[in-house]
């Protein structure tokens, strides 16, 4: 997601009970090799949230207040995804033409 010259991807999400880890690469173009962060954050945590947005508010040369109007909407977002379910069970590893030992020689 971005927001002017502003990219956030988020790599992975971690979810507890009172706790939102969130993995968010930042940088201009996250697709390129301009500088970038790759930090994992408590999005649930004030401090971790404070942090991050002074880290990138360096970053781009924004106002921290910018880039914590940014952490609202990414919070949102990660806290409305659910990850997908899998339709099909794992197959058997017999099944799948793999032999169990012993193998014969």
């Amino acid at each position: 997601m971005g927001y002017a010259t502003r990219h956030y991807q988020v790599k992975g999400i971690q979810r507890g009970d009172t706790q939102l880890k969130a993995t968010i690469k930042v940088s201009e173009d996250v697709s390129s090799s301009k500088p970038f962060e790759l930090t994992t954050i408590d999005l649930y945590s004030s401090r971790s949230r404070h942090w991050f947005a002074k880290l990138c508010a360096d970053l781009f040369a924004e106002p921290e207040a910018l880039i914590k109007e940014d952490l609202a909407k990414l919070l949102q977002l990660v806290e409305q995804w659910r990850p997908e379910k899998k339709e099909q069970q794992r197959t058997p590893r017999s099944a799948q033409g793999i032999r169990s030992w012993p193998y014969p020689f």
